[in-house]
């Protein structure tokens, strides 16, 4: 949740969410759906659906955010950009 995205009347109704999407039905869902999980009893009763991955990495194995940001998203935003014009 971006707290200056979120007005304080919403938050509870967008912390409900928040907490409901980590819940394990939420996760269930997803996973039903072809989407990765975080659950990791979830990801296993559904491993069949996805394929292994070999070299999982996190946003700080690319720099950072700032990083990965900047030269990564933005950069390949401006490339693709370039390539349809």
């Amino acid at each position: 949740m971006v707290d200056k995205n979120v007005r304080d009347e919403d938050r509870d109704v967008v912390m409900g969410l928040v907490d409901f999407m980590w819940s394990q039905a939420a996760q269930e869902a997803l996973a039903r759906h072809h989407w990765r999980v975080s659950d990791s009893r979830v990801m296993g009763t559904h491993s069949d659906k996805f394929q292994a991955v070999e070299l999982p990495f996190t946003v700080e194995f690319l720099g950072g955010w700032e990083h990965a940001t900047s030269q990564i998203i933005e950069k390949t935003w401006r490339q693709v950009q370039r390539e349809i014009s």
